[in-house]
């Protein structure tokens, strides 16, 4: 279910909703100063109060700081709570002294103790830390030369290479693809369990397109006429793919701007 609307956070029927369902999943979207933390705090309380174990609720945030201030939002709460309902005061001083121990924290905090409490079935040291963005750039970087000195006695890899360089794909295009591979680990696996095979280019025929090109009215039209030009230039390129055999995809490449332009004007 969504709550729409920023100034939908201010109407207490809606807090009351949020604070109440507590069977349902709610999405609540709502611009700044619209009170998301107070409902979110008032949900929270609400779980507790309906016996829900405070360390069994998971309150994810994108900063420490956001995560620093909820847990004290929470904790205030429940301190208020405690006197005005004597008859669940026990339920929240048992939350009140489990609170340090509830999943109130960033998403990375969130999956480091779930990594930390799995270390064995994920296959990992449960000493590991966080790795600041900065070192993780700069060993990335190590990593992806390091790599590529390998692959210097790979022929198979420098054709691969030369070919993706030759079609276009500059040095930085290549880094990027093997960062991008680095956070998707499960396609990773599989182009490594069953590598994708270089498809067989398929060439027209580039002998009856010359032709028919060298066939085209051109010396009707004046020399600085810009489709005449365009045509010249199209000309040009079919020339030298045809001339060009084991290059072509090189050849192809370099202009394939010229492929893009409109021909009809």
């Amino acid at each position: 279910m969504t709550q729409p609307g920023a100034d939908h956070l201010q109407d207490e029927r809606t807090h009351a909703r949020i604070r109440e369902a507590l069977d349902q999943n709610l999405f609540v979207e709502a611009g700044a100063g619209t009170g998301k933390t107070r409902a979110l705090v008032e949900r929270l309380l609400a779980l507790v109060l309906n016996a829900r174990p405070i360390e069994r609720i998971v309150a994810i945030t994108f900063t420490e700081k956001a995560a620093a201030e909820l847990r004290d939002r929470v904790r205030e709460a429940l301190e208020e709570a405690a006197p005005n309902i004597p008859e669940q005061s026990a339920m929240v001083q048992q939350a009140l002294g489990a609170l340090d121990r509830a999943q109130i924290s960033t998403i990375h905090s969130f999956c480091q103790t779930l990594l930390r409490s799995f270390a064995a079935e994920a296959g990992i040291d449960p000493s590991f830390g966080i790795q600041d963005q900065v070192l993780a750039e700069r060993r990335l970087q190590d990593r992806w030369r390091l790599y590529l000195d390998r692959l210097g006695g790979d022929v198979d890899a420098v054709t691969a290479i030369d070919r993706a360089l030759g079609l276009g794909m500059t040095p930085r295009d290549l880094e990027t693809l093997a960062r991008d591979l680095t956070q998707r680990l499960d396609l990773s696996c599989r182009l490594a369990e069953r590598p994708l095979a270089a498809p067989v280019p398929f060439w027209p025929n580039l002998e009856e397109m010359r032709r028919r090109l060298a066939d085209l009215p051109l010396r009707s039209a004046a020399p600085d006429d810009e489709l005449r030009r365009r045509v010249d230039s199209l000309v040009a390129l079919v020339e030298s793919l045809f001339t060009a055999k084991e290059e072509r995809e090189s050849v192809l490449a370099a202009g394939s701007s010229l492929l893009e332009k409109n021909f009809s004007r």
